[in-house]
């Protein structure tokens, strides 16, 4: 498996459908796509992210899928699945856009469908708490 980039330790492998790692990414993928206006995608590839053992889930992949833009002629679309260390989490239900990092004695803010928000999502302000996980190749 070679590495992502040269000079990088992270590498990729591809999952094949029988993996169990591959049934719960899917399965995750698709139960999490709620979005009315698309038709559900068809899962190409996952692949997992395997980083180096220095660097030691929720999902919403509807609106994941609403960031992605397809500047080239393609009918794939690839999303990266990431494992999020959420800490001790402060709960909002309405849209907030000037928080610089969550409130004392808190490690993220987490957003639930409420009085502004459509989507549930979390927010985390460190770089640490984020670990890429998988990468989901699909089309629609």
């Amino acid at each position: 498996m070679p590495p992502l980039s040269p000079g990088s330790s992270a590498q990729l492998r591809l999952l094949n459908l029988n993996d169990p790692d591959f049934i719960r990414i899917s399965k995750l993928f698709l139960t999490g796509w709620r979005h009315a206006q698309k038709y559900r995608p068809v899962i190409q590839h996952i692949y997992e992210v395997k980083l180096p053992p220095s660097l030691v889930e929720t999902y919403c992949a509807y609106r994941a899928d609403d960031y992605t833009s397809n500047y080239w002629a393609s009918q794939y679309k690839v999303m990266l699945v990431a494992r999020v260390m959420l800490g001790r989490g402060f709960k909002l239900q309405l849209t907030t856009t000037d928080l610089k990092g969550p409130p004392k004695g808190y490690h993220s803010v987490i957003g639930e469908v409420g009085l502004s928000l459509n989507y549930d999502e979390q927010v985390v302000f460190k770089d640490e708490a984020i670990r890429p996980a998988y990468v989901i190749v699909y089309r629609q």
